[in-house]
Parts: C-alpha cells; sequence; structure tokens
C-alpha cells in the first residue's frame, strides 16, 4: 500500500534536487563567512578587470582630447585620481557583492534546512514502518 505522505515528501525531496540543489550546493559545504569570502575574492578579480574596462573604454573614447593635450598632463595629479576612483569603486562593488551573497547564503541556508525536514520525515517514516 502507499503511504500517501511519504510520496508527498519524497516529492518536496525530489522537487528540490531537480530546481534548486545546484543553486544551494555550496550553502551545505561552507559555513558563511568562507563562502562570502571566496565569493569577495572573486568579485575582487571581476570588479579589477571591469575598472581596467572601464578606464580602457572612456581612454579609448577620448583620445583625440588626450594627444591635444599630453604636454600639459600632471602624472601624479592623475595617478592619484585613478587610485581614488579605483578605491571607490571596489569597495561600492564589495559591498554590493557582500550584500547579495549574504542574502543568498541566508536563503540557501533556509531551503536546505526545509530539505532535511523532509528528509527527516521520510526517515522516520521508515522507521516507523519497520
Amino acid at each position: 500500500m502507499i503511504n500517501e505522505e511519504r510520496v508527498r515528501e519524497l516529492f518536496h525531496i525530489a522537487k528540490y534536487d531537480s530546481t534548486e540543489e545546484k543553486k544551494n550546493r555550496q550553502m551545505g559545504q561552507f559555513y558563511r563567512s568562507d563562502y562570502i569570502w571566496k565569493e569577495l575574492i572573486k568579485s575582487f578579480i571581476c570588479g579589477s578587470i571591469a575598472f581596467a574596462l572601464i578606464v580602457l573604454l572612456v581612454i579609448m573614447y577620448s583620445v583625440n582630447d588626450l594627444i591635444e593635450e599630453f604636454g600639459s598632463f600632471d602624472l601624479e595629479h592623475i595617478s592619484v585620481i585613478f587610485v581614488i576612483l579605483y578605491l571607490v569603486f571596489m569597495i561600492i562593488y564589495l559591498i554590493i557583492t557582500y550584500v547579495i551573497y549574504y542574502h543568498r547564503y541566508t536563503k540557501g541556508r533556509k531551503a536546505l534546512k526545509g530539505l532535511y525536514e523532509h528528509v527527516k520525515k521520510v526517515n522516520e517514516m521508515y522507521d516507523d514502518e519497520e
């Protein structure tokens, strides 16, 4: 005879495995701080590349103006401006990354806890049958 409650619980487990398992796998493997630091490091690398590309595009866009005023450049002033812009860009980018991955981790852990509850119920049902 089919136990309908067990089928419902197994359906929840199968639904989770097919839809959310790939997204939330890392939430079960890492502590919150490790997961967020891993994502911050990846974001630091990607953000640095993005900043370099943005600077390159701005330079390419204004290359005619730069060539005309090349003799009057104050390299110290320009380098300080670039460093300040880079730091501001990276701080904002890393704060956004932290907030996003903190919420993703929290949401993923809640989903995992829900999955574990379904698994516990199924195990209890099997234990009760034996």
